[in-house]
């Protein structure tokens, strides 16, 4: 059966698509060839000669620096906006400042958070009162004690009238401060009532009204009960009846 034969400028097209240049002596145009070691060995020996080229070329691919390019101005302004520039140390002398400005911040947020819950503070921590009551001196403002006056009660009353003292009347009253703590002296509000429980005299006693003459406390001791002895006149009244309470004005 005879051989295939094959065209010496299809061996030259196959050496061109390969990327290689066959020499002048490896040209198959002159003449066809019979059999495929003729083209195989033409490869062979032009793949032999391409090779220290192709080596030669990947050496100085490799020798080439990686960074080449790399220091021009846009690509730095590049890579500045993707990742950020670098973080500078600061200064020590800049350090100390935003230290003693932070810690100036703090105590002046302290001072005033102080300041607005000075009441509530010395509630829960009344050992706590002394000095912050020293510092209002300074600052010019008080401490007041708690006006809560739902923890305030008046446990029992009973109005008199005076005897042979026409319009003049007694009330004897318990005042019970029932909270943990220390409070301002509440007010009074004595209402006298008629038959029909309709108001026909009201009043308000501060604290100087009824207090005592023995008591100097400053403030109404927590947990504390006060009996009242208040003497008053209504003349031109007939009460039958009264309303007192508590309160903070």
């Amino acid at each position: 059966m005879p051989g295939v034969l094959r065209s010496g400028r299809r061996g030259t097209e196959a050496l061109h698509e390969a990327g290689i240049d066959a020499a002048p002596g490896d040209q198959l145009a002159a003449a066809p060839f019979a059999h495929d070691e003729a083209f195989e060995r033409a490869m062979d020996r032009a793949l032999a000669r391409a090779e220290p080229r192709l080596a030669a070329d990947a050496a100085a691919q490799r020798a080439l620096p990686i960074d080449e390019g790399l220091h021009s101005d846009d690509d730095i302004r590049r890579l500045d906006a993707t990742y950020g520039k670098p973080r500078h140390t600061p200064h020590p002398a800049a350090r100390a400042a935003a230290t003693l400005a932070f810690t100036l911040l703090l105590f002046l947020l302290g001072a005033q958070l102080t300041y607005l819950y000075r009441v509530e503070i010395a509630r829960e921590l009344p050992g706590l009162r002394t000095v912050l009551s020293a510092a209002c001196a300074h600052a010019g403002c008080t401490v007041p004690y708690p006006r809560d006056a739902d923890r305030i009660a008046i446990d029992s009353s009973d109005l008199q009238s005076e005897p042979g003292r026409p319009g003049h009347y007694l009330l004897h009253a318990t005042l019970n401060n029932r909270a943990d703590y220390p409070q301002q002296w509440p007010h009074l509000e004595l209402t006298l009532t008629d038959a029909g429980d309709n108001p026909i005299s009201r009043r308000v006693l501060a604290p100087s009204d009824w207090l005592p003459a023995g008591q100097v406390a400053p403030a109404f001791p927590a947990r504390n009960v006060v009996g009242l002895r208040i003497p008053f006149a209504a003349p031109g009244l007939a009460p039958t009846g009264y309303r007192i309470y508590a309160f903070f004005p």
